[in-house]
């Protein structure tokens, strides 16, 4: 298959330019234009989860490259360079998922706090009135 895309560029290279210079925007951009003739190259598919993988796409990085291995164009270095990507994104996951519950823990004690913070001003406020009362008598 040729990788030639738009005036005879090569899209292999452009790719690996982009993603040296951390420029996974442009990389991504230029996929969704040429997604139909791109989303059959090997290469192409891997970049693609590499690249979502960095902008914290996750679901669409996993996509990418279970597509790609999918692929029988594929060859086994880039399934096995795939499957480690795989394992990554699971890890990924797994810390999402963890930071997630430490955020509900989070704001489950926020609101604790809250709470017992207005009950005892409650408390402190009707201590306060009752001792002017007993007070003033």
């Amino acid at each position: 298959m040729s990788r030639r895309y738009a005036a005879g560029r090569d899209a292999a290279a452009d790719a690996a330019r982009w993603m040296r210079a951390g420029r996974e925007d442009l990389f991504l951009a230029a996929f969704e234009r040429h997604s139909e003739a791109w989303s059959r190259d090997p290469f192409l598919l891997l970049q693609r989860g590499v690249a979502l993988y960095r902008v914290d796409r996750l679901r669409e990085s996993e996509a990418a490259f279970r597509r790609a291995m999918a692929l029988r164009s594929t060859s086994q270095a880039q399934k096995d360079w795939a499957a480690g990507w795989l394992k990554e994104i699971d890890r990924a996951w797994r810390d999402v998922n963890a930071a997630r519950a430490a955020l509900g823990r989070a704001r489950w004690l926020g609101a604790s706090t809250v709470v017992c913070g207005a009950a005892l001003l409650w408390l402190l406020g009707r201590r306060i009135r009752v001792g002017r009362t007993n007070h003033d008598r």
